[in-house]
């Protein structure tokens, strides 16, 4: 006990002595020697790293977009095809760097050629990138770009290259020594060599192949800055991954094929990866066909899947055509013609093949038709025949059959195209179909055939350069209905006797009218017909024309030229209708030599340079010509539109022609009524016909000729009524016997004759002015 408290009285001792020890140094005061440096001011930037890529766009360059296409997306590849685009890498950091610019695929989709093998678009071209010289840029043609340095590479093609920090955009050599390094250029280019064949043409109606394909350019460090211990602290700097490159697959969907008995259905590949998983479950059913007397009927077609539900593949947005092939050889043959309907509704045409099946396509499946359709059905003695052509049943007719064409399903989008020979005289019903040929005629009547096509709307096409809708050798044809479209509308054989009528129809689409090259006829009863140069260009020895109605007009650019212009001997007879001429100085009748011309009844004749024309208007070739105009006749000659305004109505520019204008027939022209210019015409004017000169353009003329008989009518103009300026002119006025009124009124004279020795005046005509030349 004593010896716990002695030490406990130690403890306590030696800790005050501590304390007191700490409190007498907290007093003390210290004082040590000291020095100081300071260096300057070090400023610690970062450097950066800035790669640009720029495309030349055919002046300058651009900087590449996200949005930036370097090639055209319209371009179909062929063989031989080549295309380049021009890059500019550049540095508008600080720092060197690195780089490489890839050819980058996003997606590629395969094909299947015409030899029915899957291929890939990329397997047949060639890709580079080459490095280039600044002044190339742009500078590629064809061959320089195909051969041009660098390896031909497939779609791994790539650039890799260096540059260097620089302050200027100046290009300086390459090397490490040239810190002002600043661009590289390279070409990317593509072609197809002109060795690949039909391996890469894809087969119509399949997918066609496609690249998805654009570049990517990544940088990083190079070593080329300098810290304590070199260059090399960024030798492992590692370019970044293009992270949208992907993989290259061969993507070629397989179309379904599904079979019966009586029905083939292909559905195309695309539709078949539409429809997914659903697509290894389609099961085709349909009904037993049913044979009525003109038709195949199945009641129903469908798509089923496993649970029995029906797949309606246009109702899910199928908008791809499905192959559809019928065995309908139970109740057609080879070659027959048949409609096919949709729920009644008719969907398309086909002919009955080799194998007894037809062909065609829809979108999706439902009841099925199909029912004879013939192009041309010919009715004898009670009993129908069907054929699928034109051509068949003409072969098949004899003398007297009408053939009826199927009511039309094609129109001028989707028509006909035969060429036909006809042998036989038939009639042809056109139901208002559309014939279309590229031969030199599209109908040809022989010798011995004789067709007429019925009234009803009707084209017939002819798209040769020269051709013919229809040419008739030496047979006979009569458009009652429907138009033509071609450079001329008929056209005769040389040296033949053919025989033309146009008893109604239209056509504003023809060079040509009717183009007579034979000893023809034209009968014209009704219809109209334009035409850009001649309605009738008649060459034969001899022509002649009818006409009792319709129109038939020219506008020929060229001058002198005539809608109706028959060059060899030619009979016109007139009794109604309408030749009319509408350009500047053209005619409405021209003939030449031995030529006779009535205008008779309600018939029009309108020409602006003349109406009624022998000679060839200014060119006196023709004589030995009668033309007689009569009845209720109007021929007139405006001047409109040509270069001198002169309109001659009656314009007889040939020797030995006989003009005679009777009955109420009304002539106007504005500068000549009738005018014959040669030796030995005559003009003859009677009845209560009217004759007028309406301006005083160019001589104004009423009546002119050499010998000229006015027994009764009445002649006006803006100066000579009647002028017969000839030295053997013989000019009688006289309606003593006849008493017809006479009235006779010009502006000048109303009449004036070269002497007074035959110059007759009897009866009573009214006219007051009178000159003379001697």
């Amino acid at each position: 006990m004593t010896k716990r408290k002695t030490t406990r009285r130690a403890l306590l001792l030696s800790l005050l002595s501590f304390l007191l020890c700490c409190a007498m140094l907290v007093g003390t005061t210290f004082a040590w020697f000291t020095d100081s440096v300071t260096s300057g001011r070090n400023t610690i930037a970062s450097g950066n790293l800035d790669v640009i890529l720029e495309y030349w766009d055919g002046n300058d360059f651009a900087e590449v977009q996200p949005t930036t296409m370097l090639f055209n997306n319209e371009v179909l590849w062929e063989p031989g095809h080549t295309e380049v685009a021009y890059l500019r890498v550049g540095n508008a950091g600080s720092l060197a760097l690195k780089y490489r610019l890839d050819v980058n695929v996003y997606e590629e989709v395969g094909g299947i050629n015409v030899e029915g093998e899957p291929f890939l678009l990329s397997d047949h071209l060639v890709f580079k990138v080459v490095p280039i010289d600044k002044t190339t840029v742009g500078s590629y043609d064809r061959d320089s770009a195909k051969f041009a340095a660098g390896a031909d590479m497939g779609l791994e093609a790539t650039q890799n290259g260096d540059i260097y920090k620089g302050e200027t955009r100046e290009l300086e050599p390459k090397d490490a020594l040239a810190v002002n390094h600043y661009e590289d250029y390279v070409a990317l280019i593509v072609y197809m060599p002109k060795s690949v064949g039909n391996e890469a043409n894809y087969k119509t109606g399949t997918t066609p192949p496609f690249i998805d394909m654009g570049v990517e350019l990544v940088a990083t460090q190079l070593t080329y800055e300098n810290d304590s211990f070199g260059n090399d602290y960024d030798e492992n700097a590692a370019l970044p991954v293009v992270s949208n490159k992907v993989p290259v697959d061969l993507i070629v969907p397989r179309a379904g094929l599904f079979k019966t008995k009586n029905m083939t259905i292909e559905v195309p590949a695309d539709t078949m990866g539409d429809l997914g998983a659903v697509a290894d479950e389609l099961e085709l059913h349909h009904a037993e066909p049913v044979y009525k007397e003109e038709s195949v009927y199945f009641a129903y077609a469908e798509f089923y899947d496993e649970d029995g539900n029906v797949v309606d593949l246009e109702a899910i947005g199928n908008d791809k055509p499905i192959t559809v092939i019928l065995d309908v050889s139970q109740k057609f043959e080879e070659g027959d013609l048949v409609k096919i309907l949709h729920d009644g509704v008719k969907m398309a045409e086909a002919v009955v093949d080799a194998e007894g099946c037809i062909t065609y396509e829809v979108l999706h499946l439902c009841e099925i038709e199909v029912a004879f359709n013939p192009t041309v059905t010919i009715t004898r003695n009670g009993v129908k025949q069907g054929f699928a052509t034109i051509q068949a049943a003409m072969d098949a007719a004899v003398d007297g059959d009408t053939l009826v064409m199927r009511e039309s399903y094609n129109t001028a989008d989707a028509p006909l195209t035969e060429t036909i020979t006809v042998t036989r005289k038939i009639s042809l019903n056109p139901n208002g179909m559309y014939l279309v040929s590229s031969a030199p005629a599209t109908f040809t009547v022989v010798e011995g055939g004789d067709l007429t096509v019925l009234e009803g709307s009707f084209t017939i096409k002819n798209t040769a350069s020269n051709g013919a809708c229809v040419f008739v050798d030496g047979g006979a044809f009569e458009m009652a209905g429907g138009s033509f479209d071609g450079y001329a509308a008929v056209r005769t054989a040389r040296g033949k006797s053919s025989e033309v009528t146009l008893s109604a129809g239209w056509s504003n689409r023809v060079t040509v009218g009717f183009e007579l090259q034979g000893n023809d006829t034209l009968n014209v009863t009704n219809g109209t017909l334009y035409s850009s140069k001649q309605s009738v260009l008649a060459t034969g020895d001899t022509t002649t024309i009818n006409m009792t109605g319709g129109t038939l007009s020219g506008k020929s650019p060229y001058t002198y030229n005539a809608s109706v212009d028959c060059k060899g001997a030619t009979t016109i007879n007139m009794t109604g209708g309408k030749i009319e001429a509408t350009s500047g100085e053209s005619i409405a009748i021209t003939v030449y030599n031995n030529s006779e011309i009535n205008i008779s009844g309600n018939a029009v004749v309108a020409g602006t340079f003349s109406g009624v024309s022998t000679g060839g208007g200014m060119r006196p070739q023709g004589d030995n010509n009668v033309i007689n105009i009569s009845g209720n006749a109007k021929v007139s000659a405006s001047g409109a539109g040509n270069s001198f305004g002169i309109g001659y109505a009656v314009y007889a520019n040939s020797t030995n022609t006989n003009v005679t204008v009777s009955g109420n027939a009304q002539i106007t022209g504005t500068s000549y009524g009738v005018y014959a210019g040669q030796s030995g015409s005559s003009i003859t004017v009677e009845d209560a016909a009217v004759i007028k000169a309406t301006t005083g353009k160019y001589s104004g003329y009423g009546v002119g000729c050499e010998k000229i008989t006015i027994t009764g009518g009445t002649i006006q103009a803006k100066e000579y009524a009647v002028i017969s300026d000839f030295a053997n002119s013989i000019v009688t006025i006289d309606n003593s016997t006849t008493q017809t009124p006479i009235i006779i009124d010009g502006g000048i004279y109303d009449v004036y004759v070269h002497n007074t020795t035959n110059y007759n005046v009897g009866g009573d005509p009214e006219f007051d002015t009178f000159g003379t030349r001697g």
